[in-house]
């Protein structure tokens, strides 16, 4: 329970920051325009796309670190006091600070061959600010593999806040693109240090500079133990922009516009389900060291049980109101099609469950199978997108990366966890079977509904997608409570009522 228990709050303020950032981005777009101007606005969002490609210089160190962490935490010891977990911190922490080297040079060369002198300015302020933070990332990851999730999701959630205050403030005093690189760099660099502090003042040992010299010698097998991680971020590289590119290079740019704006709806609300997988691996890590395996299994399943019921309210909700929405958005003659929203939906919501699988293998250390994987998938996905977006059109290019996670990812995923946990592939998939119809159901029954009234603004689009999701709600939740996730929902539900309960005698008080 305490497990779970840390679960949920880190999750409830991981959607908490979620939704915060997305009510202020779309505020905030239109609000650079009017400061900047588009072309300089521009400058900025390519400069700092930039600075993604610094991220793979880590080579999946920081990425992996939550899971050895929770791996060697998992056997009930208390925090701090298992020499192996200091030794892995320590030597972690040495590593990090060899890659800030790499990462430093790595920021020269960008700042030498930026493009438009203009950005330089703003763009070294971003540059210095990531490679201050750089020695510090450990630190947040040790903490996620501890556990400390609400503490991480407070942290993030105020930082944030700041920032943006810093960032707007700055643009009304007309510090133009300045604005934007304080405003980031401050976020960047506070989180990576304000977890240094929590961690030295709750683990002392475990955030002790001078220590890292007492690691011994490193070896090549210590810096690469993450690189199939860095493999498989390259992977997914290469599949999130093979439709995209597929259509531009076949049907020219003006075609790609048609497409973003169709997916535009299911790819702001995407990410929202993938925050349950990535808040669960440090849990899973833990459980493989002390939990029966049938114990474990049944919360990798019921995990997936919940990424579904997301997905699946993303999927009805989407394909009922698309049309619409589209339409009113940015017209009707840029919508692609039912077709193609079906096919982005479907990948979507095979994706996630792809996903599910994928990080409760990551947890038990299939991070190379993974990353060979992935790295399959995208070349499927991209020959295929190239290869049918001529016969297809734009449907084409969203029916080859449904072909990658069909053909490539969801099988090779599922016969894993079927060895891992030694369950035919039949008991994989069973629990998921009874959610899909209802999926299906709801999708066409909000569909009807847009068709019958025709929403024409945005408010009656948001009735349809209310009564879609109300349709769904009924179909699923009677469902969900008759199985193991049951007892999660009402474990959240009971932690309301002593929350509420609390403010309740605090507030008399």
């Amino acid at each position: 329970m305490a497990r779970t228990s840390k679960f949920i709050g880190g999750t409830v303020l991981g959607y908490a920051y979620q939704g915060a950032v997305m009510l202020f981005g779309l505020w905030m777009t239109p609000f650079c325009l009017r400061m900047l101007g588009q072309h300089e606005y521009g400058l900025w969002l390519v400069g700092l796309q930039v600075l993604t490609f610094l991220l793979l210089a880590d080579f999946g160190i920081v990425a992996i670190t939550p899971r050895d962490v929770a791996r060697l935490t998992g056997d009930g010891q208390e925090h701090g006091k298992s020499a192996e977990l200091v030794q892995l911190v320590h030597k972690t922490s040495r590593i990090v600070r060899y890659q800030t080297l790499l990462v430093t040079a790595g920021a020269i060369v960008i700042f030498l061959y930026l493009p438009h002198k203009d950005v330089r300015g703003p763009i070294t302020v971003a540059l210095v600010a990531y490679c201050l933070s750089y020695p510090f990332r450990i630190y947040g990851a040790v903490l996620q593999g501890l556990q400390d999730l609400q503490y991480l999701g407070r942290v993030r959630i105020v930082l944030w806040a700041i920032s943006a205050a810093i960032t707007v403030s700055f643009l009304i005093f007309g510090w133009r693109l300045y604005a934007l690189a304080f405003g980031w760099g401050f976020n960047v660099f506070a989180q990576e240090a304000a977890a240094f502090v929590r961690l030295r003042r709750l683990q002392p040992e475990l955030a002790r500079w001078g220590s890292s010299r007492h690691t011994g010698s490193l070896h090549w097998k210590d810096f690469t133990h993450g690189m199939w991680l860095s493999v498989g971020q390259l992977a997914q590289l290469l599949l999130n922009g093979s439709d995209v590119l597929s259509i531009a290079r076949v049907l020219g740019a003006s075609a790609v516009v048609g497409y973003n704006c169709t997916l535009k709806l299911a790819t702001v609300f995407s990410n929202q389900p993938l925050l349950l997988a990535a808040t669960a691996v440090p849990g899973l890590s833990q459980m493989k060291s002390n939990e029966p395996r049938e114990r474990v299994f049944q919360v990798s399943t019921s995990l997936g049980q919940a990424m579904l019921i997301f997905s699946g309210a993303l999927f009805a909700v989407v394909f009922a109101v698309n049309r619409s929405f589209v339409s009113v958005w940015v017209g009707p003659q840029l919508f692609g099609g039912m077709s193609l929203t079906a096919l982005v939906l479907l990948n979507l919501l095979l994706r996630h469950l792809d996903l599910t699988l994928a990080q409760s293998l990551f947890a038990f250390g299939y991070e190379k199978p993974m990353a060979i994987k992935a790295v399959a998938d995208g070349l499927v996905s991209a020959g295929a997108a190239f290869a049918l977006v001529h016969w297809f059109g734009i449907t084409g290019a969203a029916t080859g990366v449904l072909l990658g996670v069909l053909l490539v990812s969801l099988p090779t995923n599922a016969v894993l966890f079927s060895r891992e946990f030694g369950v035919p592939l039949a008991r994989v998939f069973a629990p998921y079977v009874p959610y899909s119809w209802r999926v299906v159901l709801a999708c066409w029954a909000g569909y009807a509904l847009d068709g019958y009234f025709h929403p024409k603004n945005y408010f009656a689009i948001f009735s349809t997608a209310l009564a879609t999701l109300a349709i769904y709600g009924a179909l699923i939740v009677p469902y969900t409570l008759r199985t193991p996730l049951g007892a999660y929902a009402w474990s959240i539900v009971d932690r309301a009522r002593d929350n509420l309960r609390v403010w309740k005698i605090r507030w008399s008080a």
